[in-house]
């Protein structure tokens, strides 16, 4: 299977985002595909996340 690289903007927005490499590869190689704008694609995932981020709790 090919390896997942992402652009440095990307890597910046799911450090912003509070994710990590693993989870956006699992998101890639797991999740359902859809249009979306631009004639582009998106997939999305949710993930266990219960912490606070930017002074607020996220359960995912």
């Amino acid at each position: 299977m090919k390896p997942v690289r992402l652009s440095s903007h990307a890597e910046e927005q799911a450090r912003f985002r509070g994710t990590d490499h693993s989870e956006i590869q699992d998101t890639i190689r797991a999740a359902s595909w859809a249009p979306a704008e631009l004639g582009r694609l998106e997939c999305r995932m949710d993930f266990a996340y219960e912490l606070e981020w930017n002074g607020r709790h996220y359960a995912t």
